[in-house]
């Protein structure tokens, strides 16, 4: 399932404390979620274009961590901030991609 891009643009507004709303705000408020998407993907190993980074989970709590990092000019402090939990995605998302390959490989 894709990510539900509404639901997580609230999620980042209420964890970014901001409660109004303008072009420009929506405008960057996107910007920042859509390099998130990316970034997060990435950096967690995710071989699913469609992950849904709006659902409530390890991975949510981290992509909202992120846009709050992002949103405050401190991206750079971020790997090192949340360093452990990017290893346990991480090592999740590549146990699965070796599992499935494990599979194709043994029909």
């Amino acid at each position: 399932m894709a990510t539900n891009t509404t639901t997580l643009k609230q999620q980042i507004y209420d964890r970014l404390n901001i409660t109004w709303s303008d072009t420009d705000t929506d405008r960057y408020i996107v910007n920042i979620m859509n390099n998130a998407i990316s970034t997060l993907t990435y950096k967690l190993g995710i071989n699913n274009n469609n992950f849904d980074f709006s659902t409530t989970s390890q991975e949510n709590n981290l992509i909202l961590a992120y846009c709050l990092y992002v949103y405050n000019h401190e991206e750079s402090n971020f790997d090192d901030n949340y360093y452990n939990e990017i290893l346990q995605l991480r090592q999740k998302y590549l146990t699965q991609q070796y599992n499935e390959e494990q599979n194709n490989d043994n029909p």
